[in-house]
């Protein structure tokens, strides 16, 4: 690659992704440290992105966050196959949390409407969704609203969750990495997520299932809320890398293909 398509790409990278990291970047471009910070050192120039430490950042009075709307345009078919598998473990009875992000947002074409359970969410199209089911109780959480991300965020505690005995969790992620676990860029929806996750440490009955297309494998945002192996299923589209299935199999965590819409040949252990 040419340093100037090199260039292009970690700030095509960048603006996806919001926040990276150094190690990041050099391990994804499979460039030396001072290689990578020539590079940045062009991109800074425009006042698009700023250094911060240990990383760099999109300069969000320069540029904000990408809009929803671009983000759910990627690889759209993807995150559908994701909604509807998604979708169909719901079960009569449920009490389930639905993160936001585009990806969780796909099951909102896919809600079921012969069965009753509870939905708790702060996605702007999840609820418009829901509010037109008779079968579903609708929780609405956050009260700040993001135009951005079409999601409510902030609390006013932080033990909000404590009070919900979620026994389903499907989560959205920006980026999924061995060495960094499940992240995120946005830190009032980093919070929610957290609190869900800490809740199942303390409730056995919550399953948390991680909902991702294949272009997040290997990538790491800002924040971590999650550890890998806090998940039992983990839903993708297409193939995920090998190193991958060896650590799902390894932790017993399902791996649910969701353009094959069956399952490999792993044997969770409950």
């Amino acid at each position: 690659m040419l340093k100037e398509e090199r260039i292009s790409a970690i700030a095509d990278y960048i603006k996806e992704m919001q926040t990276v990291s150094m190690a990041d970047l050099v391990n994804r471009f499979g460039v030396s440290p001072n290689t990578l910070r020539r590079d940045l050192s062009k991109l800074l120039e425009n006042g698009n992105f700023k250094k911060i430490y240990g990383g760099v950042t999109v300069n969000n009075n320069n540029k904000s966050l990408i809009d929803y709307t671009e983000r759910k345009s990627k690889t759209s078919k993807d995150k559908i196959s994701i909604g509807k598998v998604a979708a169909s473990l719901f079960e009569s009875g449920d009490l389930i949390f639905l993160d936001s992000g585009t990806t969780t947002d796909a099951i909102s074409n896919f809600l079921p409407r012969n069965i009753s359970y509870t939905l708790i969410t702060n996605s702007l199209q999840l609820i418009v969704a829901a509010s037109e089911l008779s079968n579903v109780k609708l929780l609405i959480i956050g009260n700040q609203f993001n135009p951005k991300t079409q999601s409510f965020t902030g609390t006013d505690e932080d033990t909000l969750f404590n009070k919900y005995n979620i026994n389903k969790a499907f989560m959205s992620a920006t980026g999924i990495s061995l060495n960094n676990g499940v992240t995120n860029s946005e830190f009032n929806e980093f919070k929610i997520k957290s609190q869900v996750l800490t809740k199942s440490l303390s409730n056995p009955n919550q399953e948390n299932i991680l909902l991702i297309d294949h272009t997040k494998f290997d990538r790491t945002a800002l924040l971590t809320y999650a550890q890998i192996n806090q998940f039992s299923k983990i839903i993708t589209s297409g193939e995920a890398p090998l190193k991958y299935k060896e650590y799902f199999e390894k932790n017993n965590i399902e791996l649910i293909n969701s353009h094959l819409k069956t399952k490999p040949s792993v044997n969770p252990h409950k």
